[in-house]
This record gives C-alpha cells, sequence and structure tokens, in this order.
C-alpha cells in the first residue's frame, strides 16, 4: 500500500486524498463481506401485452402507471390473431371510424349508391344525410325529392379499403360496374372512368358472363 500511496504522490496527489480513498475501498469491500444475504422468490418483471385499441389503450396504461407503478410493464400490439381465439373481436375499429374506403349506402326504397372517401365513413355519411341547402350530394337530392325514403347508418356498408386516393376511385368505379343492376345512385362527376376494360355488369354475370369485356 505504501507503494501505492508514493507512486500517487508523486503524480500529483496529496497523502490525505490517497489514504481517503483507500479507507473508503477497504470499508467498502469489508461491508459487503459480512453482509448477510437474505433467501427469498426471484424477482422478475412483469410484462402485460394487450391490443391496441386507440384512447383506451392510452387510458389503460395511465391507470396501470399509477396503481402498479414499477410492477408492470404493458405492451401493445395490433396482432389480434392469438386474441381472437379467446376473446372473439369482430372488429379492430368501430364502423364509424374507419377511413379511407369505398361504401354503399343502401335506401330504404332498394336503390343504392356506392362512393369513396378518405375521411371518416360517419362524417362522410352525414354530408349525404343533407336535404337542404347548398353542398347536397347525390343521396341527399335522392331524400330530399322522396320523402318515403329512408336510410341509417347500419344500411352504410364498407366495401373495401384503399389508401392511395386514385387506386380508390378506381375501385369505386369497379364496384358501380359491378352491381350496376339499374338500382344505383350514380353521380357520374365523382367517378373515375375505365378506359382500359371494365367488370361484368350485373345482367352480364346473370347470363354467366365472369369475364371483363375488352374494349
Amino acid at each position: 500500500m505504501e507503494n501505492i500511496v508514493r507512486m500517487l504522490c508523486l503524480n500529483g496527489y496529496s497523502k490525505n486524498f490517497t489514504y481517503s480513498v483507500i479507507e473508503k475501498e477497504l470499508n467498502k469491500r469489508l461491508c459487503n463481506d459480512t453482509k448477510l444475504v437474505t433467501e427469498g422468490p426471484e424477482r422478475k418483471k412483469v410484462y402485460l401485452k394487450l391490443p391496441y385499441i386507440g384512447d383506451m389503450s392510452m387510458k389503460v396504461r395511465g391507470s396501470i402507471r399509477k396503481g402498479l407503478s414499477g410492477k408492470l410493464k404493458l405492451i401493445f400490439s395490433n396482432s389480434y390473431s392469438k386474441l381472437t381465439q379467446k376473446f372473439g373481436f369482430k372488429d379492430r375499429q368501430p364502423k364509424h371510424l374507419k377511413h379511407d374506403l369505398v361504401y354503399e349506402i343502401t335506401c330504404s326504397c332498394g336503390r343504392r349508391y356506392i362512393g369513396e372517401t378518405c375521411r371518416a365513413v360517419k362524417t362522410r355519411f352525414d354530408e349525404h344525410m343533407k336535404t337542404s341547402g347548398s353542398g347536397m350530394t347525390v343521396v341527399g337530392k335522392r331524400l330530399s325529392s322522396s320523402p318515403t325514403c329512408k336510410i341509417t347508418f347500419e344500411q352504410c356498408k364498407v366495401l373495401t379499403f384503399e389508401s392511395n386516393m386514385y387506386r380508390r376511385k378506381i375501385k369505386e368505379s369497379l364496384f358501380i360496374q359491378q352491381f350496376d343492376d339499374g338500382s344505383l345512385i350514380v353521380d357520374k362527376l365523382a367517378s373515375v372512368p375505365l378506359f382500359l376494360f371494365s367488370l361484368p355488369t350485373h345482367q352480364d354475370q346473370l347470363k354467366g358472363r365472369i369475364f371483363p369485356s375488352f374494349r
């Protein structure tokens, strides 16, 4: 130890500082050697994996942090494959919040409308329900001219999802051609013309024509 003290002093450290550091290190080692080892269950981190469902997931995480802070780690997952085997979720997202889709609205009179939107489908549906003033859609005009016609949100059906605007409009046009049996309420300005080919119409399907006719 004297050699260590001499070497540190030659490097500019004072004797008092050197002895104090050595004393602290020795005391630490002595305390560790005499420390009693208590036996008990091994502590492990507990993880809880839940599906992510938006704002509700954030509320659950906040509640767990308040009540079980440091005892439980919460992990959110977008995978429903294993969870649905036990709980059988019907849907990942409420219908009124769905967006980037092609939809179909069926009137009580039997006529249908096919459209597309990048916004929440309920927002677009409410716009269709406007029956007065400016900005009425063809559905709103239909309801305004036919007071006996009734449409509810339950009669709005999602046909497919598509985030790309142009591909979504093409899919909308394809569905319009496929389901056009004469009962569709069609907004000609909203659909994209298909120059290359068209899907078989309802009449073609009744006649057994299942392949598209090239133009």
